[in-house]
């Protein structure tokens, strides 16, 4: 009698893993029109109608939108918008998106750009469903629950209530449209699918470089899918697109490498602020505790603080449960590698920006974990209490994110409230009073932005971006001594910053100090001849000690290149040429300032002047009644002494 050879555990392990068969009629999928209609409910109830409310807050979104000329689309700004850095990273496709929102709102309305964000969140949460269900070979309930705490988590809601986190929303939407389109390559083997997958990595790509990993991702996919690693065509398949991620990668690095910081911790300390990344990161998944905008790196920068350490064994644990899956399913271990691959670039082994984690870079990563829990509960037979329990349990857990999401989506109402918010759980963190303080100043609140900054210098003394913002706010209120401190301060790191040197002239000026001012405007000129601005001011320090000629020559080549103070230039060189007894000039100048300043008295008594000089008496005296009648004040005997 023959005895069938059983196969080897490995043999078992490598089968394909399929749906059960006979499923239990009450374990029917519901139409998948209702399924997406409830994960798309969820998500508008999350953060309808507040995040549509919400305004800009001064976090990246004046960089990235309020003061960002590229918004501008044009012929002319297309070369601009393909390579320049915004915010020390380059992502033309996001520039783009922005760009057609800007048209329809400018840069004061931010309706349209919350609009168009929670519109691509919606979609995303779309995406994720029909991904999830493919990955776990049609699971409905797999792809409900990724979908679902996709859409309503509130560790993403800085990803869509962000303006300057259109890039986050934007990648994700091409990055799981390119990973399906993968999918139906696999499926049906049609090289149309492959040339559409690696379009839209080049899309997300380009909206932002986070999507670098998607040949990792399509891996993981391989993996899952029982595709042999060791065949050289998976390998040469993934070929073009890590040839993608390379470039990007290299320009990335180009772009960000002036906010790359040396803090000092060892190589080894580096990765264990890694894994601590990774565990906060995937401990907050499941409960977020406390939340905030910004979380600083520790205080003390030389020594990382002992309870850092203590996440080294937790990620040593969840690696190894992760391995021992395998011996059953390698679903858990997929949707794990693909929490790690996604989340790897933000763990902060090198350290970029001034936050050591940032709710924002768990929106993609968060899909794996998720996947695992929708998988692991659909494992279960229908109708046991097993499931029913664990169905509850995401019941409550949902109401829970929904309640916490929209309470997160008030606080980026404005700037304001926002770092108020922050600064409760970090009152120690100098970059959040500094951004509050320049809230407060475009306010007019200048006690309450000078209380935020002298706060910040206490807390870390001497940080430039501390004593950058105090100089410009003292400038503003008008306590130039003090302003001028900061500026001097500032010369050794920003030597030749222009803004600095407007100010520091502007302070010297008002101070009465007008030679060493001119020093300051040559110094800034030398680097940037076509400095309108510094033009001006220079000609008004020249014009204050009486140096009438330098004064014309500076005004003169300032109205070359001015275009927002056209009109004082005009009466300041007015001013001038009748100092200098050049009254036909003086009366031309007039004639201009007057198409931008209709209603300046002063510019009809310089008229007045230089009419009587010529003596033009009746256009003198009209001229100067003119002049008086809005509210100039006429030297005394002046109207007597035209006749």
């Amino acid at each position: 009698m023959k005895h069938k050879t059983k196969p080897s555990a490995q043999k078992q392990r490598e089968k394909p893993e399929t749906p059960r068969a006979n499923t239990p009629a009450s374990d029917t999928p519901p139409a998948l029109w209702l399924l997406l209609g409830i994960l798309l409910f969820a998500t508008l109830i999350a953060y309808l109608p507040t995040t549509l409310l919400n305004g800009f807050t001064n976090w990246d979104d004046l960089e990235y939108v309020v003061e960002n000329p590229l918004l501008s689309l044009s012929w002319e700004n297309l070369p601009q918008i393909l390579t320049r850095p915004v915010a020390c990273n380059i992502h033309p496709v996001t520039m783009f998106s922005l760009g057609i929102d800007d048209a329809f709102g400018g840069n004061k309305n931010a309706f349209p750009y919350h609009a168009t964000s929670l519109f691509l969140h919606c979609l995303n949460t779309v995406l994720v469903f029909f991904f999830a269900r493919r990955v776990t070979r049609g699971s409905w309930l797999a792809g409900f629950v990724a979908a679902l705490f996709f859409g309503i988590h509130p560790m993403h809601v800085e990803s869509v209530a962000w303006v300057a986190a259109r890039k986050d929303v934007l990648y994700t939407a091409f990055f799981f449209l390119g990973l399906l389109a993968y999918f139906r390559f696999l499926d049906t083997r049609r090289w149309g699918w492959y040339a559409l997958a690696f379009g839209l990595a080049v899309l997300s790509c380009f909206s932002k470089p986070a999507a670098v990993v998607f040949p990792l991702v399509m891996l993981l996919i391989d993996f899952v899918e029982r595709r042999s690693l060791w065949n050289w065509m998976v390998w040469l398949e993934k070929l073009p697109f890590l040839v993608l991620s390379l470039w990007v990668g290299k320009f990335t690095l180009d772009a960000q490498a002036q906010a790359m910081h040396a803090y000092q911790y060892s190589s080894f300390e580096n990765l264990v602020i890694g894994m601590y990344g990774f565990m906060q990161y995937f401990i907050k998944a499941f409960w977020w505790g406390d939340m905030s905008a910004f979380y600083p790196y520790p205080k003390n920068r030389a020594d990382l603080p002992q309870s850092f350490y203590a996440y080294v064994p937790m990620f040593l644990v969840l690696v190894s449960a992760t391995i021992w899956s395998l011996r059953r399913t390698r679903m858990v271990a997929f949707g794990i590698g693909f929490y790690a691959v996604t989340v790897a670039l933000v763990l902060k082994v090198v350290a970029v920006g001034g936050a050591i984690l940032a709710e924002r870079y768990t929106y993609v990563p968060y899909v794996g974990l998720f996947l695992v829990v929708g998988w692991l509960i659909s494992r279960l037979p229908a109708g046991d209490w097993r499931r029913r329990t664990a169905m509850v349990v995401v019941g409550v857990f949902a109401l829970l994110c929904i309640w916490k999401t929209r309470q997160q989506t008030a606080l980026w109402k404005d700037t304001v409230t926002l770092f108020t918010e922050t600064i409760k759980h970090y009152p120690s963190a100098n970059i959040v009073y500094v951004n509050r303080a320049i809230e407060y100043q475009n306010r007019k609140q200048y006690e309450i932005a000078l209380r935020d900054l002298d706060m910040a210098d206490s807390i870390e003394p001497n940080h430039e971006g501390t004593i950058k913002a105090r100089g410009f706010l003292l400038f503003e209120m008008k306590k130039y001594a003090r302003a001028l401190e900061d500026f001097k301060w500032l010369q050794r790191i920003y030597p030749d910053e222009p803004k600095r040197l407007l100010m520091e002239g502007g302070s010297l000026v008002h101070l009465q100090r007008h030679e060493e001012a001119i020093a300051v405007y040559d110094r800034l000129l030398k680097k940037d001849s076509l400095n309108a601005q510094g033009l001006n001011d220079r000609a008004s320090a020249h014009f204050f000690i009486k140096k009438y000629p330098e004064a014309i020559a500076d005004y003169t080549k300032a109205l070359q290149y001015e275009k927002q103070k056209r009109g004082d230039c005009f009466k300041n060189r007015a001013a001038s040429y009748l100092m200098t007894a050049q009254y036909s000039k003086a009366i031309t100048d007039v004639d201009s300032a007057l198409i931008y300043l209709p209603k300046e008295g002063t510019l009809f008594y310089y008229r007045s002047a230089a009419e009587n000089k010529l003596g033009q008496k009746e256009a003198a005296r009209s001229d100067a009644l003119q002049a008086q009648g809005m509210g100039y004040a006429l030297p005394p005997g002046y109207l007597e002494g035209i006749k």
